[in-house]
């Protein structure tokens, strides 16, 4: 019986060992096959043998973008080493990766704990019975103002002791320019952007309704409001950029700080404060400079800001930070254009030369924009070494786990490796970023210009470029 048992262990452990050998001399070693898999082949695609460049244009081919106008370049973190380059200066419309350019100065300029502040002001004190006569709201430009910040706002305002306004409510808006739009257009001409800038803006100055067309022809005029929106003025004093998408309609405040003042007393009026009425709109001023000051609300530090920005690629974010650089280092009224001059000298001093790139707002909704990759990689490259890399790096979206590159960069090679910023307008899609590995790290940048394929399809060929880059490395020793 002992013999038999015996027997039946070493037949069973030969058959393993058998088994397992087996699948050794087909290549399934999981450290060896994954190299192998991903290296040479691309959704069903069979990526020819060769020097890297070779396959890369083999790639360039595949995804029907020969005739895209390309610049490409990609750098070792270590060593400074070029691992592959196509036109790498050849300055290109960045779409949204011109928001990494506005964050680097963001952070260089204002660092990662700069606080955007709201204050309220009174031209009385407060008075034993909790009145003031005229209250002021003076914006900085905080990008973050939402709906819970706005109640926290009104919560501190009842802790003071606040329970009546008897005269105004001002906003002063101050703090930027009057040159609050930015515009882009489409050149299918079937999409418009317009973000309207101001130092006190609620919920990224957007609202959106619910509404149903009663023509069915989708005309903008001949839409039914079906559930408005919780914020509503007093008396029709703002106008409204609309803008129709299937059953939803986006509206964008022409006079942010007008719209922000009177959420801003609806909430006061909910929570029991006691407003003239015959004054309960708000109106523009500047804060009087005997005015006194009841509370200051800071906004999240700009490291949190920062990442509606880098990973969801918030436009308004952008530019309403742009226009906080230009306010904090001129000490003057923000401006697009003096933000944009700073982002200029920034990279003027990272020793790119100034005529060899344009620069026209912060969030990359421009046709005027103009980088390259080189000037990419020469920034990341920089801000990787820098003090504030970790707040750089965590605004940017990580492959496969969130932000615009959440449902990309799924392969074992790339998954939670690829730290990015996407960007995307019409005829231009571009990437740039950071691979970190376990042994390589690398700063990247793919332009593409002068599309004739989906942005879906050049997302793709983005990413198996950078997929064969990596592989081409993981076969090479260190």
């Amino acid at each position: 019986m002992r013999l038999f048992r015996y027997c039946q262990f070493f037949i069973t452990f030969f058959l393993i060992v058998c088994l397992a050998s087996s699948s050794f001399a087909k290549g399934n070693h999981p450290h060896k096959s994954r190299t192998k898999q991903y290296s040479h082949r691309h959704e069903g695609l069979q990526v020819p043998p060769g020097p890297l460049s070779k396959q890369i244009e083999w790639l360039l081919r595949a995804y029907e973008l020969s005739d895209a106008t390309v610049s490409m370049k990609v750098v070792s973190l270590s060593d400074d080493k070029i691992i592959y380059a196509k036109n790498p200066d050849l300055a290109l419309n960045p779409a949204s990766n011109m928001k990494l350019v506005t964050e680097a100065t963001a952070l260089k300029e204002l660092g990662g704990n700069y606080i955007f502040k709201t204050e309220f002001y009174s031209d009385t004190s407060l008075d034993m019975n909790g009145k003031i006569h005229n209250l002021w709201i003076k914006g900085y430009g905080d990008p973050l103002l939402v709906t819970e910040e706005l109640e926290s706002m009104i919560d501190d305002l009842i802790a003071i002791g606040l329970k009546e306004i008897t005269g105004s409510v001002y906003v002063d808006n101050s703090f930027f320019d009057k040159n609050a739009n930015t515009t882009y257009v489409s050149d299918r001409g079937d999409k418009i952007y317009n973000i309207v800038t101001s130092p006190l803006a609620f919920n990224f100055n957007r609202n959106m309704i619910r509404a149903r067309s009663n023509s069915g022809m989708g005309d903008e005029d001949s839409y039914e409001v079906k559930k408005l929106p919780r914020q509503k003025m007093k008396k029709g004093s703002f106008k409204k950029h609309v803008r129709v998408s299937k059953h939803n309609i986006r509206q964008c405040f022409s006079d942010p700080s007008l719209y922000t003042g009177s959420v801003i007393i609806e909430e006061m009026e909910k929570r029991g404060l006691r407003i003239n009425q015959n004054r309960s709109t708000p109106q523009k001023g500047l804060v009087p400079l005997e005015a006194k000051r009841l509370l200051t609300h800071n906004s999240p530090p700009l490291r949190e800001v920062l990442k509606g920005m880098g990973k969801f690629s918030n436009n308004f974010v952008a530019e309403q930070v742009l226009k906080t650089i230009s306010a904090e280092k001129s000490g003057q009224s923000g401006s697009t254009t003096e933000g944009a001059e700073m982002m200029k000298n920034y990279l003027v001093s990272l020793n790119i030369p100034k005529n060899s790139f344009s620069l026209d707002n912060g969030s990359g909704l421009s046709k005027n924009n103009r980088l390259s990759a080189a000037h990419f990689v020469t920034l990341l490259e920089r801000v990787y070494h820098s003090p504030f890399r970790n707040d750089f790096l965590e605004s940017l979206s990580v492959g496969g786990i969130d932000g615009t590159l959440k449902k990309r960069m799924k392969s074992p090679f790339l998954y939670g490796r690829v730290f990015g910023k996407t960007g995307t307008l019409n005829g231009v899609s571009t990437l740039s970023g950071y691979f970190i590995g376990e042994n390589k790290k690398l700063a990247f940048s793919f332009l593409l210009n002068d599309l004739t394929i989906s942005n879906n399809k050049a997302n793709r060929a983005k990413e198996e470029i950078l997929k064969t880059i990596v592989a081409a490395l993981e076969r090479t020793p260190s």
